[in-house]
């Protein structure tokens, strides 16, 4: 990829502040793209990330939300919009394993926690920022995945590797 394409983009990354997402985010301000670093739980890499990127004179912001919630997701997407005026790229990073749980242990509660995290989040987060996407003609949304969907994970990764 030609890196200089990314240079000045606006760009919003869930789960943006720790593991694959974190160096996702580290690669887009490398680029000299304006990042919008969303976090769930804890928001010092978050912040350390929004600093790394001011110090290269890009624009960045750390943004808190749980979302599985429809309110948190538009929240995330709009707080993005106040601080870059658009969007151009969307990185649906979210997700997790939660927890291991054979068939005989999985209850109906723990099935749509993990299909929510997993799959929800990313359509509300998609939805959210689908207006202000399509105003751009080389707009991208991107949708990270496991392995485990293509490999089947472990043993107890039922729900996740859907």
């Amino acid at each position: 990829m030609n890196q200089n394409k990314l240079k000045g983009k606006n760009v919003l990354v869930t789960a943006g502040a720790q593991g694959i997402g974190e160096s996702i985010t580290k690669h887009f301000i490398d680029c000299g793209a304006n990042v919008a670093i969303h976090y769930f739980s804890s928001s010092d890499t978050a912040n350390k990330l929004v600093d790394y990127a001011k110090s290269k004179g890009l624009k960045a912001i750390s943004i808190g939300g749980d979302l599985t919630k429809e309110a948190d997701a538009i929240s995330v997407v709009e707080k993005t919009i106040e601080a870059f005026s658009s969007l151009d790229i969307l990185i649906n990073n979210a997700g997790s394993l939660v927890a291991r749980r054979l068939l005989n242990e999985m209850e109906a509660d723990f099935w749509h926690k993990v299909m929510d995290i997993n799959l929800t989040s990313m359509m509300f987060v998609t939805k959210a920022a689908s207006p202000y996407l399509a105003k751009n003609n080389n707009s991208s949304i991107v949708n990270l995945a496991s392995l485990a969907g293509r490999k089947g994970g472990d043993p107890g990764s039922l729900v996740y590797s859907n």
